[in-house]
């Protein structure tokens, strides 16, 4: 869900499956629970909420499945489906669909007239061959001749097609109903997570027969990843995660882990970034967070082994601890083998983690090794309490009042000077009748006049999102604004954008949804402080052309993304990869290109990979990534082949104009403007090109090297058989498109994909533009007379040639290109 009351959105890969579904108007016939649509269990069952109604029955209570998402409302289309059991067993019930939408779940037993809620979820795990935010609810154990009640909407909603399919697995005999931790033995048979007993059972009949002993117990650790803690014969005082060395706050602690135990459980390799799963020959350390903010743990430089560090949250009382979670993801907060490179400068693979610790909570700091043990010191820096500075005014708005909530309601804002510091104040609440938990956002409206950094710090004793958005905050559901950059960090979160002139708004909320109502103190308290300096900045796209003409063009079937993406020479989906530079390309002559060029519409991503429960999804990027769209003239038409660097190099593409551009996170068909616009009415073929920067290797200004960053191009469906129109072209990857342009072509099973870009202006003529923009004096040719007129110029708004307000480098770039005889 994209929506500053949600989560990050998830995007799916290019070359996943894209299906489509048309559906028939006229209201839904399962729009009420007693018109449900029967399913069985292995037959997906096509929908669509779309003619739907709001149900009569009360809203789903989302206690069941905080932190989800659920976000059912109190005005929401559903539709319902009954599926009847026939045998004891575990079902599993889904929204997965690639061509659907941001969706929401409930589960019921009970008959229409008494429903009982037993389950609800609102994103599922991320799945690569599913939508975005699909939800589903597993591991449910149902019993023979049962019926239930699945209730779908859609997040805040939201109305869209999606499929929904049952799965059903028969529990083996004996574990219907049964009680007892499969990790634990007790007398009776069976134990009372059903998906595990039957893999046991399956194995070893008597653990369902007799009683489960330790036998049962093991093969739970086998088979279901059961973890039960043990520690035996301490080498170190701290040799046991149960009799860890409490720290008093920052330090810094040598420890010698050599033939200590490894009491510790396992953690999967992608999760910790590391060659292995194993944490070997651990030593523990616990320390309490007196604040919210920031901790660090790291070994960097310090160790004379390759380490690794995994950090657990005990909650807020140790004693009550149970070690037997520690295999949890819920209790593991993060864990690492190898730090940056700064951290292994030294040639030892050192570790480093950086968490937000919350007040009050214990957390199990836990020191192991990749393979071989050794010794050397761990750094442990705890967050201190954050002191709010003294405030040039106070926000209008009291705690638990609702006016300046922007595009969460009604697109209220309170209008903020650059240069000032507010104290304001934010809460946590819950609706006491359906569970729901919400939060107070605060919109804040500053005006740019002119080209400026603009720098936002939040000071705060709670958790802080903070948020520079541009757009109109008036669009329901937050739909007509985007993400231009997003504040990181403790007291304060702080982010710096370079901003076009316009009106933008910041954003600022408690991280969590819990535990802050009003009364709360100093957790109810922030100060918001914005300051600019003057710079030139980039063009922040948007999808609106400011001044259309009256005609567009398109190399594509379609302009409409279909959730596909394209990134190019890239590595895999992993936290700490990335694309690297790419070029992508599009031909446009004859019929499709226009004489006169106002904008450039094309599809585009701006993305990050993150691993999320184990499981590696590509979301929007909470960052905006620079990029270049640059226009050529190709000299010799037919198909693009390379950028000319000196002339005569023997390459067809020569610059006309470009401009560098900001795209904000999402997956989308962006837009750059020309003003004035762009001539080319004497040219033949015309190359438009969009550049990546190299984020793997190298980063860019405000996005950092190697943190799964990903820039790309959108991408749209055609019919099978289609032709390409996108070329691409790369430094790095070997193969096909290694430094010369090369025809790409991505399918999936039902669709060819494109990329949609389109030409608009006007076909007719221009309207009286140079089509030779470099020939400043007019003479028919670029040379050292135009080159006078622009260096005089310098600094100075005239001659403008690449449409960012002053002449500078850039212009001096655009020249040079089009040095020589105009066209």
């Amino acid at each position: 869900m994209q929506s500053f009351n949600g989560t990050s959105l998830l995007v799916t890969a290019v070359l996943a499956t894209a299906g489509f579904t048309t559906m028939a108007m006229g209201q839904a016939a399962n729009d009420e629970c007693s018109t449900a649509t029967v399913v069985t269990a292995g037959v997906p069952v096509a929908y669509s909420t779309t003619t739907a109604t709001s149900s009569a029955d009360a809203a789903p209570n989302d206690a069941q499945c905080a932190g989800t998402y659920l976000t059912w409302g109190t005005a929401n289309p559903d539709v319902w489906f009954r599926y009847t059991a026939t045998g004891d067993g575990i079902a599993t019930f889904s929204t997965c669909d690639p061509a659907g939408y941001d969706t929401s779940l409930v589960l019921y037993t009970g008959t229409c007239a008494a429903l009982t809620q037993i389950a609800c979820n609102g994103d599922a795990t991320a799945n690569t061959g599913c939508q975005a935010f699909h939800s589903e609810i597993n591991g449910v154990s149902v019993t023979t001749g049962t019926s239930y009640y699945i209730r779908a909407g859609g997040w805040d909603g939201g109305i869209g097609a999606a499929t929904m399919t049952v799965t059903f697995a028969p529990s083996a005999a004996g574990c219907a109903g049964t009680t007892g931790g499969c990790g634990v033995v007790h007398a009776t048979p069976g134990c009372s997570d059903p998906v595990c007993c039957s893999a046991v059972c399956a194995a070893n009949p008597l653990c369902c027969e007799i009683g489960w002993d330790e036998t049962c117990v093991q093969g739970a650790v086998a088979a279901c990843g059961i973890f039960v803690y043990s520690c035996v014969t301490p080498v170190a005082a701290n040799d046991c995660a149960t009799s860890a060395t409490v720290v008093p706050g920052d330090a810094v602690i040598a420890f010698n882990n050599a033939l200590c135990n490894t009491d510790g459980p396992n953690h999967p390799a992608a999760t910790c970034s590391s060659g292995n799963d194993l944490f070997l020959n651990d030593v523990w350390y616990r320390a309490r967070a007196n604040a919210n903010g920031t901790m660090l743990v790291n070994t960097c430089g310090q160790v004379n082994f390759d380490s690794k560090l995994a950090i657990y949250d005990m909650g807020t009382n140790p004693a009550i601890f149970d070690y037997n979670t520690l295999n949890l993801p819920t209790v593991l907060v993060a864990c690492n083998d190898d730090g940056s490179a700064a951290c292994t400068a030294n040639g030892v693979f050192a570790s480093e983690l950086s968490i937000n610790a919350v007040n009050g909570h214990w957390y199990l700091i836990r020191v192991a090794t990749f393979d071989i043990a050794g010794s050397g010191t761990v750094t442990i820096d705890m967050p201190a309490p954050c002191a709010l500075p003294a405030q040039t005014g106070v926000e209008a708005e009291p705690c638990g009042s609702a006016t300046n909530n922007g595009c969460n309601a009604l697109g209220e804002s309170e209008d903020l000077l650059v240069g000032s510091r507010i104290k304001g104040t934010f809460a946590t609440f819950t609706n006491p009748t359906t569970g729901a938990n919400t939060r107070d956002t605060d919109f804040y409206k500053i005006v740019v006049p002119t080209d400026a950094s603009v720098t936002v710090n939040i000071y705060s004793a709670s958790f802080v999102t903070g948020l520079i958005l541009s757009g109109d905050i008036a669009t329901a559901a937050c739909a007509g604004i985007s993400v231009t950059s997003t504040a990181s960090g403790n007291c304060p979160a702080t982010v710096t954008s370079c901003l076009n002139p316009g009106t933008y708004y910041i954003f600022v909320a408690p991280t969590d949804f819990v535990g802050i109502p009003c009364g709360s103190g100093v957790a109810n308290e922030y100060v918001l402080e914005v300051t600019s300096a003057a710079a030139q900045c980039p063009d922040i796209i948007d999808t609106v052309c400011q001044a259309p003409g009256p005609d567009s063009r398109s190399s594509a079937v379609s302009m409409v993304g279909s959730g596909n993406f394209a990134q190019g020479c890239a590595t895999g989906c992993t936290a700490t990869g990335g694309n690297t530079d790419c070029m992508w390309a599009s031909s446009f002559s004859g019929a499709t290109l226009p004489k006169e060029i106002s904008c450039v519409n094309f599809g585009v991503a701006a993305l990050r990979s993150e691993i999320v429960a184990g499981v590696c999804g590509y979301y929007t990027s909470d960052l905006a990534i620079p990029m270049q769209l640059s226009v050529y003239r190709d000299l010799d038409g037919g198909a693009p082949r390379n950028v000319i660097v000196t002339a005569g190099d023997g390459n067809d593409l020569q610059l006309i104009d470009f401009r560098d551009i900001n795209v904000p996170g999402g997956l989308f068909v962006g837009n750059v403007d020309f003003t004035p616009p762009l001539c080319v009415e004497n040219e033949t073929t015309v190359v438009i090109v969009l550049s990546t920067p190299n984020l793997f290797q190298v980063g860019a200004p405000g996005v950092p090297v190697g943190s799964g960053y990903r820039a790309g191009v959108a991408l749209s469906a055609a019919p099978l058989g289609t032709p390409t129109n996108l070329w691409l072209r790369y430094t790095v990857c070997t193969g096909a498109g290694l430094n010369v342009f090369t025809p790409t072509a991505y399918v999936t099973a039902t669709n060819a994909l494109q990329w949609p870009i389109e030409l608009n202006g006007t076909v007719a003529a221009c309207s009286g533009a140079n089509n030779c923009p470099t020939d400043l004096n007019a003479d028919g040719i670029t040379g050292s007379a135009d080159l006078s007129v622009l260096l005089n110029g310098w600094g100075t708004a005239s001659p403008d040639l690449n449409g960012d307000g002053v002449v500078g480098s850039a212009d001096l770039s655009v020249m040079l290109n089009g040095w020589g005889a105009c066209p």
